[in-house]
């Protein structure tokens, strides 16, 4: 088991965007877009040996963000909340040099987008974060 945790306190020192109508807005302190300041990884391992079939390995892991903005204005609209994904693997490794498993991304199905557009003015679109996920894998190595 292992994890891991970020804190980035990534803010403009100066800087002047475009705001709302074209007008030039000091963001000066204000996070940098598309920058959590919190983020992180928890994740579970395990393997077991099969005999004559391999190896079994079963893993599992969370990644959490907080809040990011899209816009260096940090407007509350083109922002994202913070959100967590979960992730899971089932490998058989009957080989050193070869593997093939089943994979699970996004176990939970959150909602997220990870960038927005606002051409033209007013419309805001969301890119959306990849939804539920499964799929099967196969691994061959030298």
């Amino acid at each position: 088991m292992g994890g891991h945790v970020a804190w980035l306190d990534a803010r403009y020192d100066r800087y002047t965007a475009v705001g709302p109508g074209g007008s030039p807005v000091d963001v000066a302190g204000r996070r940098l877009s598309n920058v959590p300041e919190w983020s992180g990884r928890i994740w579970l391992e395990y393997a077991r040996q099969l005999g004559r079939l391999g190896v079994l390995l079963l893993s599992l892991d969370v990644i959490r963000q907080s809040t990011v903005y899209f816009t260096p204005i940090n407007d509350t609209i083109q922002r994202q909340g913070p959100y967590s994904l979960v992730n899971a693997n089932i490998t058989v490794r009957p080989r050193p040099s070869w593997s093939v498993g089943l994979y699970a991304r996004n176990l939970t199905d959150t909602d997220y987008i990870t960038g927005t557009n606002s051409v033209p003015p007013p419309a805001i679109a969301g890119l959306p974060g990849e939804r539920r996920r499964f799929g099967g894998q196969f691994n061959l190595t030298r």
